[in-house]
């Protein structure tokens, strides 16, 4: 398992994606070592997962689908399919992401809309309504068998 927060997006403007670069380099950097695993244990199954702030048809995230990841994302159906809400747009910026060799024990996925479906203003109200985090949980479910090898 490999878990991520990757740069923000708040430095970027509508015309100008400045820390895109940044998180292009950091899907790189985790690509690389997905596929280094992978060369070393062939058939391991890796999760890549977290805030990779960045959407599902970003580059960023084509980085990793080409290192051989599949967003599991894309298994939400589309209404459901957010863990962030930004100026009223919701959004994709958390994932988990698997190697090919663990789709056949994935069972399920589900952002918890726990956080980013409640606006919060802090300063006005600090005590009252309060949240987590303004990115809900994403939880992802796997049939694994024990190994007994200890």
């Amino acid at each position: 398992m490999i878990v991520n927060h990757f740069k923000s997006k708040s430095e970027d403007t509508e015309q100008v994606q400045y820390t895109l670069p940044r998180r292009v380099e950091q899907a790189a950097f985790v690509g690389d070592l997905m596929q280094e695993i992978q060369a070393l244990h062939t058939g391991a199954k890796v999760i890549v997962l977290g805030d990779l702030n960045d959407f599902l048809n970003s580059e960023t995230l084509a980085v990793l689908e080409n290192a051989g990841l599949s967003d599991l994302l894309y298994e939400t159906p589309k209404p459901n399919r957010y863990s962030y809400i930004y100026q009223g747009e919701s959004e994709v910026l958390d994932h988990i992401l698997i190697s090919q060799s663990l789709w056949g024990n994935f069972r399920s996925i589900e952002p918890i809309h726990i956080n980013a479906d409640y606006l919060v203003a802090y300063e006005e109200t600090p005590n009252l309504n309060r949240r987590s985090s303004d990115h809900d949980a994403v939880v992802a479910k796997f049939m694994l068998r024990m190994w007994r090898g200890w």
